[in-house]
């Protein structure tokens, strides 16, 4: 007797209500991480942009791939090599990272080319612990043991290392410069490369959002 063939298993039809939530959902959240650049940099709003950042790009379901299903754009994140600096943050924590170098034009580091969102995750941005820093460290450190989303207690040797700062980082008059150098501090460059990336997307999503 022959034996059946398995029935073949058809994707699910996208759901046209859930695209569209998303596309509203992404164009926001874009719309938020300007307005929190755009204000008072203190540790608290700059904790703001953490959340953020997780849902575009770290999250189950990353709003940033699935609002470029349909698109299907080629996405390019611009930024620098890490270089390590001539003083690191910690002390016996061993924490450096490139806060405002990641910006491209910075300074004269060799440009890097992140040519996903998935390789921009991956960046290698600094060290902690001895061990490679990624942005995608910085931002699930700043989300989820820090409080941007909510406290918890350090997973890798990177957020223990991270975290050892937290103790001299609570000083609300704490100096610019210093804030800036600290995990917090690497989120606001982080989301300005994000969303120079995410332009050309921003840009399709508005369109077809506009003629829905």
């Amino acid at each position: 007797m022959a034996k059946k063939r398995p029935r073949r298993q058809h994707a699910a039809r996208p759901d046209p209500v859930q695209e569209r939530l998303a596309d509203w959902l992404f164009l926001r959240t874009l719309d938020d991480i300007e307005l929190h650049l755009k204000t008072p940099q203190d540790r608290y709003s700059l904790l703001g942009i953490a959340p953020l950042l997780r849902k575009l790009f770290v999250d189950g379901d990353r709003l940033v791939e699935r609002v470029n299903r349909k698109s299907r754009l080629s996405l390019q994140f611009v930024t620098h090599e890490a270089v390590r600096p001539a003083v690191e943050l910690g002390g016996e924590t061993r924490f450096w990272a490139q806060g405002a170098a990641v910006i491209p034009g910075h300074d004269s580091s060799p440009l890097a080319f992140c040519e996903s969102a998935s390789a921009w995750m991956a960046h290698i941005t600094g060290e902690a612990g001895g061990r490679p820093l990624r942005v995608r460290d910085i931002i699930k450190h700043c989300a989820h043991v820090e409080g941007g989303v909510h406290l918890g207690r350090p997973s890798s040797v990177q957020e223990a290392a991270m975290f050892g700062l937290v103790h001299a980082l609570l000083d609300d008059n704490l100096p610019s410069e210093v804030l800036a150098g600290s995990p917090v501090g690497a989120l606001s460059p982080i989301a300005t490369v994000s969303l120079a990336g995410l332009s050309t997307l921003r840009d399709a999503v508005r369109e077809r959002s506009s003629g829905a």
